[in-house]
């Protein structure tokens, strides 16, 4: 990535854990897959994300990137989350992860953040959040 374009645990500061599975009932994630870095598809995600780096963190989201046989922002294994998440090695998709673990967002591609927050603010979870704070 391009020095502007953080990678994407920094886009939502969150520690790298083992896998997606220990990030449940503390962040929601959104997992983006790809299979290559050059994919149009996966820059237009990353520049929709890196204009939002705020509303990110207040969400709690965390994302993950897979592209072509590497993760980064956990430390997990590609053709696992890519077999977990029924996606081919060549193919896009964004699947948003509630903090219960379940896919509440898949779409073949890029999702704006106009989309990926309504989902978030619609979870009940979220609306708890919300009030609490």
């Amino acid at each position: 990535m391009i020095v502007d374009a953080l990678p994407p645990a920094h886009i939502a500061p969150a520690p790298v854990r083992q896998s997606i599975d220990a990030l449940r009932w503390d962040r929601r994630v959104l997992i983006v897959f790809a299979g290559a870095a050059s994919d149009r598809r996966l820059s237009e995600q990353r520049d929709a994300l890196r204009a939002e780096r705020s509303e990110i963190g207040d969400r709690d989201l965390t994302v993950v990137e897979v592209v072509a046989d590497s993760v980064s922002g956990i430390r997990d294994y590609a053709p696992r989350l890519r077999a977990q998440f029924g996606v081919g090695r060549a193919d896009f998709a964004a699947i948003l992860i509630g903090k219960d673990g379940a896919a509440k967002l898949r779409s073949p591609r890029p999702v704006s953040t106009a989309t990926l927050f309504a989902t978030i603010d619609a979870m009940p979870m979220r609306r708890r959040e919300i009030t609490e704070r």
